[in-house]
């Protein structure tokens, strides 16, 4: 007695709680395709990789600025002294000895300066290469980023949509409980069963409320994680639209196709290429070093020891730089080059086996939540027809009450893996189309 006490005042208070549910959204239930835009619009990491990508984009214009002449303007003022070292001979004149201090002496001076690189070895087209190649990287890995969140979104949507199927079996399920329980006290009232009856389907009544409670808390929390998938808050009051679509088997997978059309549309793999052309610039890149520079230099502007300068002071030429000896370092740089482009090429044969590896187990977990959707169907099957020979054989006085509550157990278990096995099959299906680039 003291069991069943204490469970009709624990679901007395989650009754209480059960009753607080969130209400719709005001837009309306929402669609899939809905809830994978709101997600795009709003997630923040979609957002920071889009900034990610930008970043990229501004990088790649610094490296093209290269190959612009640089300008630059200078102005400045100076009060100098100086002692020139010269021979007594020229300082000792034959109308008196010139002093060897110069100044104090004010300099004012305006200039203009520019250069431009000529020729260096192709370093600026190797550092350009390398900045194309990581923006290319960049784009990849934002469109990247909106898979993984569409696929996130998918099976929270898929996830809320199975805790509302799983809260609808649990309330069908204290239905047939609190039916059951009338029937046997009906039965005990006209003295066909003992009390032990009615004690025991109470019981049962008490365990199906707590599992309408549990089911609504799954609710509230697969509702709080789709809100959060979208980019927003936990609390939001959110509605979607019931699934109604039919599993069904796949087609046979043909697997070097597969794994040739999912290496050509996941964005990881045109990330980890572009991170093998970026390692051929940087090769490049070092080669250059063993290269002559060549560049052109002029200035022109005025110096006087009076503002407004007026004299002239200009200058233009060409420089030739060719670096003799670096102590090695042009051959470890060469060589750190080579080592970090053998790498990218390593881990973009390593992502190709990665992405065939999710082709397949994704195609192996749906042809599983098919079968299983079609195994699990015949169990309901069998479990309703289990408790309606229960219930017949109960009502004539031929079976007892443990049987007939072990046929509804029975039936509320496999309606609950049937709700599971559906939306798993769901989840299956986005995973194998975010494995294929398809999602």
């Amino acid at each position: 007695m003291k069991r069943i006490e204490v469970l009709f005042a624990i679901t007395a208070l989650a009754t209480a709680i059960w009753g607080q549910t969130p209400s719709p959204s005001p837009g309306g239930p929402l669609t899939l395709e809905a809830c994978i835009n709101a997600a795009f619009e709003n997630n923040p990491s979609l957002k920071a990789s889009g900034f990610a990508f930008a970043a990229s984009k501004e990088s790649e214009g610094a490296a093209r600025s290269a190959y612009y002449p640089s300008l630059n303007f200078q102005g400045g003022y100076r009060r100098w002294e100086s002692h020139a070292f010269l021979p007594d001979s020229i300082l000792d004149l034959p109308f008196g000895r010139v002093s060897p201090v110069i100044g104090p002496v004010n300099q004012y001076s305006l200039s203009l300066e520019g250069s431009y690189t000529i020729f260096d070895g192709g370093f600026r087209k190797a550092q350009l290469d390398a900045a194309s190649a990581k923006k290319e990287g960049a784009s990849s890995e934002s469109a990247k980023s909106r898979e993984e969140i569409a696929l996130v979104v998918t099976t929270d949507f898929y996830s809320l949509a199975a805790s509302r199927a799983g809260l609808a079996v649990a309330q069908e399920s204290l239905k047939r409980s609190e039916d059951h329980l009338k029937l046997a006290e009906e039965r005990k009232a006209v003295g066909a069963v003992p009390l032990a009856d009615v004690l025991r389907a109470r019981v049962k009544v008490a365990d199906a409320r707590l599992a309408v409670v549990h089911n609504t808390s799954q609710v509230d929390i697969a509702r709080g994680a789709l809100a959060v998938a979208m980019g927003l808050s936990p609390d939001a009051q959110l509605d979607i639209e019931p699934v109604t679509a039919e599993a069904a088997s796949p087609p046979d997978l043909n697997a070097p196709l597969a794994f040739s059309e999912a290496e050509a549309r996941r964005p990881e793999m045109k990330a980890a290429l572009e991170q093998v052309e970026a390692a051929k610039a940087a090769v490049r890149a070092a080669k250059s070093a063993y290269s002559p520079k060549v560049e052109l230099d002029g200035a022109y502007g005025r110096m006087d020891s009076g503002f407004f300068p007026y004299d002239k002071d200009w200058s233009v030429g060409v420089m030739v730089r060719l670096p003799l000896f670096t102590g090695f370092e042009r051959g470890h740089q060469l060589e750190r080059a080579k080592a970090e482009l053998s790498k990218a090429e390593e881990l973009h044969g390593q992502q190709a086996l990665y992405v065939r590896q999710e082709v397949w187990d994704a195609y192996a977990s749906l042809q599983e939540a098919a079968n299983a959707v079609q195994a699990v169907k015949a169990l309901v099957a069998d479990a309703k027809e289990s408790l309606r020979m229960a219930q017949e054989r109960y009502k004539a006085g031929a079976g007892t009450i443990t049987d007939f509550l072990d046929a509804e157990t029975n039936l509320s278990s496999a309606q609950s893996q049937e709700v599971q096995a559906l939306f798993q099959y769901y989840v299956a299906g986005a995973a194998l189309k975010r494995a294929m680039g398809a999602l």
